[in-house]
């Protein structure tokens, strides 16, 4: 028997096609006004905290829910378009939920209506070509970002604040193009930096349950590390070395691994829950390599001062003692994929030591692929971590900073990237300029520049020297056409009807998805 609570709401046609207009103009709106440098802020009420104040658009859209549940799923649509914005590209979320916005009014003026007008094959042919138009445009006016005052007016377009734009590519510079750099909260009231030594490397949590950060990262201090390329098939294998480690008074053990299967997964979830349940802190967290190459675990083993237990050598896992595994002053594991440690306890002479013998490989190796593999592993053991700790007198502002601070540091990367072209709209504004009349994205690409000008008042005066990354409108655009294409062919819509809740948005939408 069903649940009324998980009746479903449905419209086809044109009301379908009117419910996700108004979710689309609704979601829009909000994050419109806060694009540019004259755009306002969004206060956000969060549940048993203090409300956060933000002007980025990812934070903004994933924290609206209305009333009408089927006018919604426009707002998840741009939801779902602006989270892929900041995955690929770090920024532009605002831009893309603009442009989506204004790619879907173009496309359905184009319909006439359901059933008249263009086919949507049609349509879809039409965006497809005007995409790849556009794009090839858009990289013809990209120019590479090189030197530190050119990665700051790209900074300042991002955040609009020449004091942190000074620390963000200040910071840039020091860590290097192959170096990291990171966005924190301060203890105190002043903005602070730090370089220290740490490592890159690709790593994902192998389940959300791992997780413990907002950002669904995982983010630790001085826990133990175990580094095999071991194949997990139950916990078995690891319940020595948990044993010991619990035993000595750690709060839990990180194991970094090649591949984990369901049955060790579930058993290790089973485990921390049951720990939980005892009020005891000690919590296992898997960490999944993707086609680590053996060379690389031992290059992060040496810098954690770990012993790497090798399947090609016929080691194994069972065998390891606690002076045999690493350790991170701070470990970190984003949702994207990218693992960071810092402070490794490995000897300094070890780390120095594998670097000239990886030196050695690249001078003798005659692959180009190979030998930039080579490359990539030397910069990955001799680069620094850069970290920006932000303060404020409050919580709210801080946060509010270190959001800005983070997209201007995302900015200034996809711009050392890919390159940069004139910021504030105006790159898409002359693209659209040469584009001939009809073209479905000529109206729509103007939309990012008018908003900011609205914002704005209309009297905005854009200096010749501020960029956008290359790598941020791109995305934005291949986004925002793809979203709009899927929502102006959608003919029938599908909705939970649900309670009203008046908790934290973001958590709410976390329990839909979760719940599918």
């Amino acid at each position: 028997m069903t649940n009324q609570a998980d009746r479903k709401l449905y419209k086809f046609g044109d009301e379908a096609q009117e419910k996700i207009a108004a979710g689309i103009t609704k979601g829009a709106d909000v994050v419109a006004s806060t694009l540019g440098p004259a755009g306002k802020n969004v206060l956000i009420e969060r549940k048993f905290r203090t409300p956060i104040v933000v002007d980025d658009g990812i934070t903004a859209i994933n924290n609206l829910i209305l009333d009408d549940e089927l006018e919604n799923l426009g707002v998840t649509s741009l939801v779902d378009a602006a989270n892929k914005a900041s995955e690929y590209a770090g920024d532009g979320t605002s831009t893309t939920i603009v442009l989506v916005r204004a790619i879907y009014e173009a496309g359905r003026k184009l319909t006439g209506g359901m059933g008249f007008g263009k086919t949507p094959f049609e349509i879809k042919a039409d965006l497809q070509a005007a995409e790849k138009d556009v794009l090839t445009r858009l990289q013809a006016k990209s120019k590479p970002i090189k030197t530190k005052e050119e990665i700051k007016s790209v900074a300042i377009a991002a955040y609009n604040d020449e004091p942190m734009a000074e620390i963000v590519a200040d910071m840039i510079e020091k860590v290097g193009e192959n170096g990291v750099l990171l966005v924190e909260e301060a203890w105190g009231r002043e903005t602070e930096t730090e370089l220290q030594t740490g490592m890159k490397f690709a790593g994902k949590l192998v389940h959300g349950f791992f997780a413990n950060t907002p950002e669904e990262g995982l983010s630790l201090e001085g826990f133990p590390i175990l580094v095999t390329d071991f194949d997990f098939v139950n916990l078995n294998d690891l319940m020595t070395i948990v044993k010991d480690v619990s035993q000595a008074g750690e709060n839990g053990l990180v194991v970094i691994a090649d591949k984990y299967e369901k049955p060790a997964i579930e058993q290790i979830i089973r485990v921390n829950l049951f720990n939980a349940q005892n009020k005891s802190a000690f919590k296992i967290y898997l960490v999944r390599t993707p086609s680590f190459a053996p060379r690389k675990y031992e290059d992060l083993a040496i810098f954690l001062g770990a012993r790497y237990f090798s399947k090609e050598r016929g080691e194994n896992v069972i065998e390891c003692k606690q002076e045999e595994l690493g350790r991170a002053s701070d470990f970190k594991v984003s949702k994207a994929g990218d693992g960071i440690a810092i402070g490794g306890a490995g000897k300094k002479e070890d780390v120095n030591k594998r670097i000239l013998e990886l030196k050695l490989l690249y001078a003798d190796e005659k692959v180009k692929m190979l030998k930039n593999a080579f490359a990539q592993d030397i910069a990955a053991l001799a680069s620094s971590i850069g970290i920006i700790r932000v303060g404020s007198p409050s919580d709210g502002e801080t946060e509010h900073i270190r959001l800005k601070t983070k997209n201007a540091v995302k900015s200034c990367q996809a711009a050392i990237a890919e390159g940069a072209v004139r910021g504030a709209g105006i790159v898409l504004k002359e693209i659209s300029d040469e584009l001939s009349e009809g073209n479905i994205l000529k109206e729509a690409l103007k939309s990012p520049h008018e908003t900011i000008q609205r914002n704005a008042g209309g009297t905005l005066q854009i200096p010749e020297d501020i960029y956008d990354a290359t790598k941020v409108i791109r995305t934005a655009i291949e986004q925002a056409c793809s979203q709009a294409l899927m929502l102006i062919n959608t003919g029938t819509i599908i909705g939970f009807r649900t309670e009203p809740d008046r908790g934290d948005a973001a958590e709410i939408i976390a329990e839909k998805k979760e719940n599918g």
